[in-house]
């Protein structure tokens, strides 16, 4: 910032006219600047301007890359907001609780669950999902993962998954891929970048479809168990 500060006080001196300096950031960054004209604001100032207008397929298209990339920022406070608020104590202590129930049966296939610096909980504002996983399978970099996924556009959320993902190995993705087309056994989900070695494969169900059931907690284990059951069968015989 002092860089353009000094590029526009040596045009002033020179040119003798006024300077101006506008600062557009993604993230509150306060800034005090006197030595020119300054004014600051968000990208999310910038998406509400052209939410309000007539949307053309070039601001559709803008608006579409500032909430890619996070910059449309948040809407007012809610009821629906409210009532998260109050709940979400209890919610995040249920879903330790399955999770905590469910790591026994995924460290006897899988190895040790990552289980530091909160990482549960760092994954619902990165990723918007509460989870447990390895990076690590047999040696290789293999990332298995289990948990409960907070936002879809498909399916109702939440949705329980169990993934599997591995990148830069176009051979893993040929295996996965073919194992999409020729095994009866599939997961319910595929995913290929084949021309970067990339291969998502998993399992989901919406949390819904527990509600109705007197044991709810023991369906959701066992649920977990037999597919992280299944990812280990698949990636020991592929």
């Amino acid at each position: 910032m002092e860089r353009y500060v000094a590029v526009l006080q040596n045009q002033k001196s020179e040119m003798k006219k006024e300077t101006y300096l506008r600062y557009c950031t993604k993230l509150y960054d306060p800034k005090k600047i006197k030595e020119c004209s300054f004014y600051q604001f968000r990208w999310q100032r910038i998406y509400e301007f052209f939410d309000k207008q007539e949307k053309t397929d070039l601001i559709q298209a803008f608006l579409e890359l500032l909430r890619g990339e996070n910059m449309a920022g948040v809407k007012d406070f809610s009821i629906e907001d409210m009532m998260t608020m109050k709940g979400i104590y209890s919610v995040i202590t249920k879903m330790d609780e399955i999770l905590d129930l469910i790591k026994g049966t995924f460290t006897e296939l899988f190895g040790a669950p990552y289980q530091r610096d909160f990482e549960r909980l760092k994954q619902i504002p990165t990723f918007n999902r509460y989870s447990l996983w390895t990076n690590r399978y047999n040696g290789q970099n293999i990332e298995i993962m289990m948990g409960f996924e907070l936002e879809d556009e498909e399916q109702t959320p939440p949705l329980l998954f169990v993934q599997v993902y591995r990148k830069k190995d176009k051979e893993f993705a040929d295996k996965i891929e073919q194992h999409y087309e020729e095994n009866k056994d599939k997961f319910d989900f595929y995913e290929f970048e084949n021309d970067e070695g990339k291969a998502w494969a998993w399992y989901e169900t919406p949390l819904i479809n527990f509600l109705t059931m007197e044991n709810q907690k023991e369906q959701i284990v066992e649920w977990f168990s037999e597919r992280l059951k299944k990812v280990k069968y698949t990636l020991d015989t592929l």
